[in-house]
Formats: structure tokens, C-alpha cells, sequence
């Protein structure tokens, strides 16, 4: 067992408290001031307390003190600066043990005499010192974060508790000064506080917040997901419930469609919590399969068509599948594993029975598994049942009154979790889901052409996907996006500058911020926002929606209080996905039971409450990142890699460029020379496109730490910048100008003036050196959301428009320039702007480095 206060190693002293601190620079300003003062009983009862318990009475206010700290520090290891009177300051290590509170404070009163005799200098260990200690009086404090000094008055106690002026958010100081208060107080008058392991420090205003905010209990109605949509058939049975380019379904012919699926998989004995996979492109025929296979009363498993056959086979064999649904033109192009039964949605069911079929399942039984990333190089199957998304659409539908006139632009894919609200949420209501036709590449053009052309009213995507048809709004003179009323953005961070471009475009929208992992059922907080802080360092997270209950835990998975840091726990009877299909042991980690009840999912990601009720998210600490909404663990992108005969060692990092662009980067290491295009090669066989690294790159041995650990940060450095090189006006997501990495000796550098601009700015979006004129976007890690702020800067700094389509035909930037060049309009006008960049770099205050 660690002792609570240990000898100081001045070569190993852990960091001062990492205390939550105001966001933005700090101005001088006077010192925030917090007093208390105990009266000669109530200090002399404290006293003689911690008398009893081996400790003097100056101990046990240090070690109050740091219990409190430990409340709101990232870490609950950290130094402080002691104070003594004649010594000055001497470093003293806290280390949260499993002690007695009584304990640790006699611990402390040892640890404290040491450390005065020893009279070691207290250093700064990183960070600005907190100092505590005596405190005589008219004695000015020494400069430090935080400061709590302490002297006897008049037979009572003196407590002064001192904070840089502008250092913390506001009134944290007090709910902190207050904390220690009430924690005193509590160790005066009962003596079960003493004997606690962990004394609770949350402040009682932070409790009644955050119990107010998790106030989310509400009915959920007793029925099955297919059976909200057989009713609205029967009531509206010519609505519209489903358009793509090729057909109108109407409710009457989906509750048809639903009805032969589910009579023909019950015929070959498909039964409740069995998976029947979906193996389709975009299509009316996705929606008449999942009805059909929730009707027969199996589950259904999405699989994106596009994924390479060894793991199509791999997915339809962990999840036990005997019968999948696809399209006619797929049964024909894709490789199917032997021993499954394929059933031609689009052939097979135009005619038949589609008389009612009473429900077999309940809804606590399965509606769907979705496979996401696994970090041990097994994808996870996520179980979610009928209850849960019944209890999301309930609340959705109730909240932003979507009603039958409402058209939803399905443009999530069914193996993505956004879908879920798309694929039960509109038609649970009566609405209309309008898909766009398949596609292997954004199109915005001819998603606001279809949005026009349909009145769409909802919208529901990833931030990255709203971007592009913003952008592409912004070029166009007929507003193609007005009829727009609601948009829920939700997978990834939202530019700050993205609700006021929205709204540009649609006067009436409704901009809602949402958030919540595929184990929470597709959205569990909501963040309507309005107008944007441009000082905010992200939009908020949001509230919990009905039945949800989010928990901000320390690593024990207790309570912290509003503005301390930890992770996510959302706790729900309803709301959460049943576990990992087939996998018990990683249900075991990350669904438990947290120390004050309630079955929860440990989210691992970071986050903290604001006084407002409202979560802001703070990222990750684990190796798990999203990329183009997708969220991807990179541990099974390395795993995939270790298990090619060349490698011995694989670290895949994921630099975010400064115009807020992932890219996958894979460092390997092997003694046979791995080949980096035959890796990549083999992993585009095994992996999704997006989990596939933009490079592979061979080193002779992987950098450590001084700890033996892997060098992630040294590796980040190495892949790519971290900021835009163009100092004109940035994209919404650019933070720092940093430099670049060199381009090779044997690089193509860009002829014309036009190249060498695009060129710069395809390395400045993607945070790596610039691409050479015959290089190429796309297989640099290029995607969607890189190519829409690729645009934008091209935009902002030519001063002419480039469509998202013209960069993904011409990812090459020879052909790029070439293109731009040609067009009658404004070709002459890009050419000639390039040039004057150009001529300003070489010769004056550069505009591109």
C-alpha cells in the first residue's frame, strides 16, 4: 500500500493539483478571497479529535485539504507546498490510499515533521504551486495557484483560502472553500467521518444541479418497433413512408413487404434474438428488410456492403448468421460465405401472404446488433432491444414534434448508429424518409438538390456531412436547404461556426447539438444551441434525454463534483445496450454497476458538468478516435498489422491536422523489411475503408518513453503538422500556424503557382507535408470532411469557388489546377490570385510557409 504522504524525491514529485482553470489567458486581477472562521469550541473539539487520532491539529487541516483537492484534480496524486513557519516551503506527495481518513492525517502529521527537518526547497513540479500551511499574521502569500493558510485567533481558527484572480472558473473557489468547510464541520461532529476511506466533498448545490439535470424518468409505451409502423399503415396506408430515386413506398406497401419477409424467416425457423444480416446500398428495400426481419421476430445485424469479403464473412460468423437480405444486383457482385441463405428483398417478396403475423418477441428481446471497433482487434457487436430505441423515438418524437408532415434526408448508412433514429424515429411518426441514391463519394449537390426538390424538414448526420452541404448551399443563389427546420448533429465535434452558417440558409432551423456512444441507443444528451460564444473551446455536449442519467466518475466510479474532469458513466434501466454480443468478458468491463447504484456504460470519454447543468466533452484518454463519425479503435487496426508474417510491432497514431482533419498514420516494424504497399493492400482486404492508414511507414525500432512505454506523442509528431500554413483567413476548425515537415529532396514539387497553392493547402488540411503535383489527396488520407475545408480554403484564399465535386474528381493537384483553371468564369481570376500568394510568400510577410 502506497503511504498517503511519502518521503519527497525531488527528481520524482508528482505535478501540483491539476485543477480545472479558467479557459482563455489570464489578466491580472486581485486575489479571489474565500474566510472562515471557527469559534474556540468547535476548534478545540476539531483539535482534540485529530489528538485522538495521532495527528496534530495542523495535520489534519492539510490533509482536509488535500481530501478536498483530490475532489476536483484530474489526478488524485499530487504535491503540495507546505509551509512552515522559519523553513518556508517543502514539498509534501499526496497519494490517495485505501487509509482511514483518521489514518492518513497521522500519516501526515509524520510525513510533515520529516519534511520540516529536512527543510528540501519546494521546486515547481509542473503546473503553479498550492500552497498550504501557517500563516502569520499581516504575512503576504507567496505566489501560487491556490492557497489555504491558517492561525489561531482569539482561541478559535483562522482558515483563509486565497486564489489567483482569474485563474479558476467562476465560482469554483467557493464551492471548494466551502467543500473543506463542510468537511471540517463534519469531522467535528461525527466521529464515522474519520473512519471514512473516502470522504464525499461534493458540495450540496453541485448535487441538487446534477440530480435536477438527471431527472429524466418518464414512460416508455409497452410495444415492439415493428409494430408502430403496422399501425400507422393501417391508419395512413397511401402516406409516403420511404422515397429514393427509383420508388415511393407507401406505409400500406412496407407493412406488405414486412409481413412476407417476416411469414418467409419464420418458415425457416429464424426465432426472437437470432441475427438476420443486411447486406445493402442505400434503397427502400434497407427499410422493407429491417420491418421484415423485426416482424418474423429475429434481430437484424447491418453490415455495410462495401466491406472487403473477408470480413463480410468474418461478421455474418460472429454473429451467427443463417439468412441475409440483400439487393439482387449485390447477391451477384459480392462473395458470400458458404452455408448462408440469401434472400433478393428487391425479387423475392412482390408477392404472397402479407397478412398480420402476431409478435413473437418482447420488448426486452434484441432489435438489432451493430459491430463497431474493438481494441483487441475483434470487432464489438453492440445488443440493443426494442425498449431502448422505443424509449429514444418516444422522447425525440415529443421533444421536436415530428409529426406525418415531416421528411427526414436518410443519409447515415444502416451499419452506422445514426441510422437508428432515421430508420424508426420519422416513421413512428407518420413521416416521410427521403434517401439519397448510393454512393461511394459525397455528392452535396445532388444532396441539396434533393433536399430542395422533397421539402425536406429533418436533418440528422455527422457535423462533416452538414459542412459539404452548407458549403454547397453557399455557392447557390435558390437556398436549397429553407425548408429545413431541424438538425441534429451528433458523432463527432460541431465547427463553432457551423449553427450561424445553417441558419444563413434556413430561417426557421432548430440547430441541436447530440452525442451518445452506439451502446447508448444511438442519442442520449441533446444541446439545442443558440447563439454561439465565440469563445467557447467547443459547443456543449448537452443534457440527458428521458430515462438517461449521465455521471461524471473518478477512476473508483464516484461522483465529482461540476467542473472536475472524469469520465462518462450513463446510467439507464432502459437506455443501454444489453452487452457486446457474444462477448461477456468485455460486457463485464464496460457495463457495471456504479458504488451508488445503477447498471451504467463506462463511455471512456472525458467530460466534465458546467453550473449550467449542461456537459461539456473534453475528448479521450484511451486510443479510440472517430473518423468521419466512425469510431475506431486503433488497437484493432494494430492488432490486424501484427498479425502480417513481417511485422513484429505495429502503432497506428491519428494526428488531427489544424484544420481539425484526422488521419490514420501506421508505424511499423519488422526484420524482413516490410513492404508499406503490400500492408496496406492486405489491410484494405480485412478492414473498412475508413479504418485502412492513409501511409504505412517502416522504422527500425519504435521510440520509448523514459518509462519503457511506447512514444505515442513522439510518433503523432512525427506523421503530420498540427496546424494550417496559410495565414489568410482560416477554416472553421483552424487553432495554430505551425511549421511543416519538410518536403523529400526527391519530391515533385508543384510547377505553376496555382499547383504549388493547392498543393500546400492539401498538406495543410491533412497536417502533412505538402502534396507534390502528381501526388495524390485521396490516397494521402483524403475523405469528405478534409475535402470539404479543402474547398473552403481554396475559397478563402482564391477568392473563387471550388464545388466539392471538382476536388474529388481531380484529387491530383496538377489536374486540380488544371480544372480550376479552365473554368470561363473565374479560371483566369484563380490563376492570377495564386500567383500574387506566391509572390507575397517569396518576397514579404508569407502567406504560405
Amino acid at each position: 500500500m502506497t503511504a498517503l504522504y511519502e518521503e519527497p524525491d525531488q527528481l520524482a514529485l508528482p505535478s501540483s493539483p491539476d485543477l480545472p482553470t479558467a479557459v482563455g489567458p489570464r489578466s491580472p486581477g486581485p486575489a479571489e478571497r474565500h474566510e472562515h472562521r471557527l469559534s474556540p469550541d468547535r476548534w478545540e473539539a476539531l483539535a482534540e479529535a485529530a489528538r485522538v487520532h495521532g495527528a496534530r491539529p495542523q495535520a489534519l487541516l492539510v490533509a482536509a485539504f488535500a481530501e478536498v483537492l483530490r475532489g476536483w484534480s484530474k489526478s488524485p496524486h499530487f504535491t503540495l507546498a507546505y509551509r512552515s513557519p522559519g523553513t518556508g516551503l517543502v514539498p509534501v506527495v499526496a497519494s490517495r490510499t485505501d487509509d482511514r481518513f483518521g489514518v492518513r492525517a497521522a500519516k501526515l502529521d509524520q510525513a510533515i515533521a520529516r519534511a520540516v527537518a529536512g527543510a528540501a526547497p519546494f521546486t515547481e513540479t509542473g503546473g503553479p504551486p498550492v500552497v498550504v500551511g501557517a500563516l502569520e499574521a499581516g504575512q503576504v502569500p507567496e505566489p501560487a495557484l491556490l492557497d489555504l493558510g491558517f492561525r489561531e485567533e482569539n482561541g478559535g481558527l483562522y482558515l483563509r483560502w486565497e486564489a489567483e484572480g482569474t485563474a479558476f472558473p467562476r465560482g469554483l473557489c467557493a464551492s471548494m472553500s466551502g467543500a473543506l468547510v463542510a468537511l471540517l464541520e463534519r469531522l467535528t461532529t461525527e466521529e464515522a467521518a474519520w473512519r471514512e476511506t473516502r470522504p464525499d466533498v461534493v458540495p450540496e448545490a453541485d448535487r441538487a444541479i446534477l440530480d435536477e439535470v438527471n431527472a429524466t424518468d418518464g414512460p416508455v409505451p409497452d410495444t415492439l418497433l415493428h409494430e408502430i409502423v403496422i399501425a400507422r399503415a393501417a391508419e395512413r396506408p397511401d402516406a409516403e413512408a420511404v422515397v429514393d430515386g427509383r420508388r415511393r413506398l407507401t406505409y400500406g406497401e412496407l407493412s406488405s413487404y414486412a409481413h412476407r419477409i417476416g411469414r418467409r424467416l419464420r418458415r425457416d425457423r429464424v426465432r426472437a434474438n437470432d441475427l438476420v444480416a443486411i447486406v445493402m446500398e442505400k434503397g427502400w428495400e434497407q427499410y422493407a428488410a429491417v420491418y421484415g426481419v423485426l416482424t418474423s421476430g429475429a434481430a437484424y445485424l447491418p453490415i455495410d456492403a462495401t466491406v472487403p469479403p473477408e470480413r463480410l464473412a468474418h461478421l455474418i460468423e460472429r454473429g451467427h448468421v443463417r439468412h441475409v437480405l440483400t439487393q439482387s444486383r449485390l447477391a451477384e457482385r459480392l462473395t458470400w460465405p458458404d452455408g448462408v441463405v440469401l434472400h433478393r428483398v428487391d425479387e423475392e417478396f412482390e408477392t404472397g401472404d402479407d397478412g398480420p403475423l402476431p409478435s413473437v418477441q418482447r420488448p426486452t428481446d434484441l432489435a438489432y446488433v451493430i459491430f463497431t471497433s474493438g481494441s483487441t482487434g475483434e470487432p464489438k457487436g453492440v445488443m440493443v432491444d426494442h425498449l431502448g430505441v422505443v424509449n429514444l423515438i418516444t422522447d425525440v418524437n415529443a421533444r421536436f414534434g415530428v409529426g406525418p408532415d415531416d421528411r427526414l434526408f436518410g443519409i447515415s448508412g444502416l451499419h452506422f448508429d445514426a441510422s437508428i433514429y432515421d430508420v424508426f424515429g420519422v416513421p413512428a411518426a407518420g413521416g416521410t424518409v427521403v434517401l439519397p441514391d448510393p454512393f461511394e463519394r459525397a455528392q452535396p449537390d445532388r444532396w441539396t438538390d434533393r433536399v430542395r426538390e422533397e421539402s425536406v424538414t429533418l436533418w440528422n448526420s455527422v457535423p462533416a456531412i452538414m459542412e459539404m452541404l452548407v458549403g454547397q448551399a453557399e455557392i447557390r443563389d435558390d437556398r436549397p436547404l429553407a425548408t429545413l427546420r431541424l438538425a441534429v448533429l451528433s458523432g463527432d465535434w460541431i465547427p463553432l461556426t457551423l449553427p450561424g452558417r445553417l441558419r444563413a440558409q434556413a430561417d426557421a432551423l432548430t440547430f441541436v447539438g447530440s452525442g451518445g456512444p452506439t451502446e447508448t441507443i444511438c442519442w442520449s444528451v441533446f444541446s439545442p444551441v443558440g447563439e454561439v460564444d465565440p469563445s467557447w473551446p467547443s459547443i456543449p455536449y448537452g443534457k440527458p434525454i428521458t430515462n438517461q442519467r449521465y455521471h461524471i466518475v473518478d477512476d473508483e466510479l464516484r461522483p465529482r463534483p461540476i467542473w472536475a474532469p472524469g469520465q462518462m458513466a450513463v446510467v439507464s434501466d432502459v437506455g443501454l445496450a444489453h452487452g457486446y454480443f457474444d462477448d461477456p468478458d468485455r460486457t463485464a468491463a464496460q457495463f457495471v454497476t456504479l458504488p451508488e447504484g445503477g447498471r451504467a456504460y463506462l463511455t471512456g470519454d472525458l467530460g466534465r458538468y458546467l453550473p449550467d447543468g449542461n456537459i461539456e466533452i473534453l475528448g479521450r484518454e484511451d486510443h479510440q478516435v472517430k473518423i468521419q463519425g466512425y469510431r475506431i479503435e486503433l488497437g484493432e487496426i494494430e492488432t490486424v498489422l501484427r498479425d502480417q508474417p513481417s511485422v513484429e510491432a505495429a502503432v497506428v497514431v491519428a494526428p488531427r491536422s489544424g484544420w481539425g482533419v484526422r488521419r490514420l498514420h501506421a508505424f511499423v516494424v519488422g526484420q524482413d523489411g516490410p513492404d508499406p504497399r503490400e500492408l496496406r493492400t492486405r489491410l484494405r482486404e480485412l478492414l473498412p475503408s475508413y479504418m485502412v492508414p492513409a501511409k504505412v511507414e517502416v522504422l527500425d525500432t519504435l521510440p520509448l518513453t523514459r518509462n519503457g512505454k511506447i512514444d505515442r506523442l513522439t510518433l503523432i509528431e512525427r506523421a503530420g503538422g498540427v496546424g494550417p500554413a496559410v495565414s489568410a483567413k482560416p477554416g472553421p476548425e483552424q487553432t495554430t500556424q505551425a511549421d511543416r515537415t519538410a518536403p523529400a529532396e526527391d519530391a515533385e514539387v508543384p510547377g505553376t503557382a496555382l499547383e504549388r497553392v493547392i498543393g500546400v493547402l492539401m498538406g495543410d488540411v491533412l497536417g502533412c507535408e505538402p502534396v507534390e503535383r502528381t501526388g495524390n489527396f485521396l490516397r494521402l488520407g483524403g475523405d469528405s470532411l478534409s475535402g470539404t475545408r479543402l474547398a473552403y480554403a481554396l475559397r478563402e484564399l482564391l477568392g473563387v469557388e471550388v464545388p466539392l465535386r471538382q476536388v474529388f474528381d481531380n484529387p491530383v493537384p496538377a489536374d486540380l489546377a488544371a480544372a480550376i483553371s479552365s473554368v470561363p468564369v473565374h479560371g483566369a481570376t484563380a490563376v492570377e490570385a495564386a500567383e500574387l500568394v506566391m509572390d507575397l510568400s517569396e518576397e514579404q510577410e508569407p502567406v504560405l510557409s
